[in-house]
C-alpha cells in the first residue's frame, strides 16, 4: 500500500495515524497472518512499524538524482527509518540512459526500488532504452532477488538489533576516524557483508558509460574486501581511486 501527503491529510502525525489505521485494516481483512507494508511519505517516530519512506517526486536523468540520494538513504536509516527507497531513475525527467543503468545498479543493494511509469514525459520502465540497457537493468533486478535471503537478514536484524539496511560506516567501524569523514559520504554496508559505492557522477566515461570512480575507502586494514564482479581481492585501510566501473 502506498500513501501520498494529499491521501492522509497534512500533518505528521496526522500521517501517522493514517498509516495505522491502513495498517490494522488490512489486518481485519486478511487476518493476523498478514504481514502489511505500507510505503509512505509522510509519517513521524513510529512510522516504521507500518511503513518505509520514500523521497517523493524527483527529477531523475541527471547525476544529481543519484548523489543526492546515496546520503539521504544513509540519514534515514539512521534516523530509526530502515525501509527507504525512490522512483528508478525519478518520477520526471529521465532520458539518459547511462544514469537510468547506474540508478539500478545501485539500487540493487537499497531495501525498496519502486518504478513510477506514466507520471513523466519520458518512460520509466526497466526496458526504457536499448536492449544494453535493458540487459543491465534486468541483471540487476535478478540481482536483488538471489539476494533476498541476505536482504531479509539485514532487515531482521534492523527490527530486533535497530541496525539500518544502508549503514553508514561508523556504526560498524565506529573506532576508526575515516568512518566519520566526507570521504564515505558517497558510500555505506548493505547489510554485514557488502561496502557499496555507487557511481553518482562522470568522472572518466566513455560513450558507453564506462568510468571510474575515486575515493573508495576500504575499512579496516586487518580485512580483506573483494570485489564482487571480479573476485579481485584488496587489503582493507586503504583509498581506491581510478577504480573500473565498467556499465
Amino acid at each position: 500500500m502506498k500513501t501520498d501527503v494529499a491521501w492522509v491529510g497534512d500533518g505528521y502525525s496526522f500521517g501517522l495515524d493514517g498509516l495505522e489505521k491502513a495498517d490494522n485494516i488490512m489486518k481485519k481483512v486478511k487476518g493476523d497472518d498478514l504481514r502489511p507494508f505500507g510505503i509512505t511519505l509522510d509519517g513521524w517516530a513510529g512510522t516504521q512499524r507500518y511503513a518505509g519512506i520514500w523521497t517523493g517526486d524527483q527529477t531523475g536523468g541527471q547525476w544529481e538524482y543519484i548523489r543526492f540520494h546515496i546520503p539521504t538513504y544513509i540519514g534515514t536509516g539512521l534516523s530509526g527509518q530502515p525501509y527507504v527507497g525512490s522512483d528508478m531513475d525519478g518520477i520526471f525527467g529521465g532520458g539518459n540512459s547511462i544514469v537510468n543503468a547506474r540508478d539500478f545498479q545501485w539500487k540493487a543493494f537499497t531495501p525498496i526500488q519502486l518504478n513510477m511509469d506514466g507520471w513523466g514525459s519520458n518512460p520509466k520502465t526497466p526496458f526504457s532504452f536499448d536492449q544494453h540497457t535493458t540487459d543491465i537493468n534486468r541483471a540487476y533486478t535478478k540481482q536483488k532477488t538471489m539476494l533476498m535471503p541476505y536482504n531479509y537478514t539485514a532487515s531482521a536484524q534492523s527490527v530486533f538489533d535497530g541496525k539500518p539496511m544502508v549503514r553508514g560506516l561508523f556504526l560498524d567501524y565506529p573506532n576508526m576516524p575515516e568512518a566519520y569523514m566526507d570521504l564515505v559520504k558517497y558510500e555505506y554496508l548493505w547489510g554485514d557483508n557488502f561496502l557499496v559505492a555507487p557511481i553518482y557522477q562522470n568522472t572518466a566515461s566513455d560513450d558507453q558509460g564506462n568510468d571510474v570512480r575515486n575515493g573508495i575507502y576500504l575499512p579496516d586494514k586487518d580485512q580483506v574486501w573483494i570485489d564482487y564482479c571480479t573476485g579481485k581481492e584488496y587489503r582493507g585501510g586503504q583509498v581506491l581511486n581510478n577504480f573500473e566501473a565498467p556499465l
